[in-house]
């Protein structure tokens, strides 16, 4: 005889499946994948500035192209957010990221922006700068900034116990450069979304872009 299996505890499975996985995407059908990501949106610091009037994402191309145009009065974002959830212990999630055009973009992970840490990749006199920021309840915050080489594959790798993030660069997304570390208890990293996202204020005329590409969580 088959046995129904409640809801309840499909939907357990089906969380924890997700949890379990790891995810990659190199963007290279072309095609924005509502089945895995959802935009429009963010978990980071950056949510209240989302704005995907004035920050467009396309990957025609075969990576996310993040653009904007300039003379804003306000600074606008947009972002992928995954649908599922992750757990991140242990884990590394990477994008190659450019900020050449002139325009921020970062990875994320977290479950809203007072639980969330992101690196952030921005142009400062010409030169790629990388910023980490974290946030728990507004009890941990650390801004720390490196000078690092130009269109480095950037990650954020988790302990196995979640109390240790190591901000990283690579040349090739093999091997790794750590370029900082925060301690601290982030239990959110046992069940998160990870978000790729650009943007920024841009107050003077011109397009600016910035753009992500390889993304994984392994």
């Amino acid at each position: 005889m088959r046995r129904l299996i409640p809801t309840t505890a499909l939907l357990m499975v089906c969380t924890l499946s997700a949890m379990a996985q790891t995810l990659s995407d190199d963007f290279n059908d072309g095609v924005f994948n509502p089945a895995v990501w959802a935009t429009d949106t963010a978990i980071s610091v950056q949510l209240f500035n989302v704005r995907p009037d004035l920050v467009t994402i396309d990957e025609s191309s075969g990576q996310l192209v993040f653009s904007e145009n300039g003379l804003q009065v306000y600074g606008g974002t947009n972002a992928y957010v995954t649908n599922a959830v992750y757990d991140l212990r242990g884990r590394r999630i990477s994008a190659k990221l450019s900020a050449a055009g002139g325009l921020d973009v970062w990875i994320a992970a977290g479950t809203d922006r007072f639980n969330m840490i992101q690196a952030l990749l921005f142009e400062s006199g010409g030169r790629p700068e990388l910023l980490i920021q974290s946030y728990r309840n507004n009890a941990v915050s650390l801004d720390d900034a490196w000078v690092i080489p130009p269109d480095d594959y950037i990650a954020l790798r988790f302990s196995a116990n979640g109390n240790t993030v190591y901000c990283e660069t690579s040349p090739d997304g093999v091997n790794w450069t750590v370029r900082g570390t925060l301690k601290g208890h982030l239990p959110y990293l046992s069940a998160s979304h990870v978000e790729i996202g650009g943007g920024g204020f841009r107050p003077y005329a011109g397009l600016y872009t910035s753009t992500a590409d390889d993304f994984k969580i392994e």
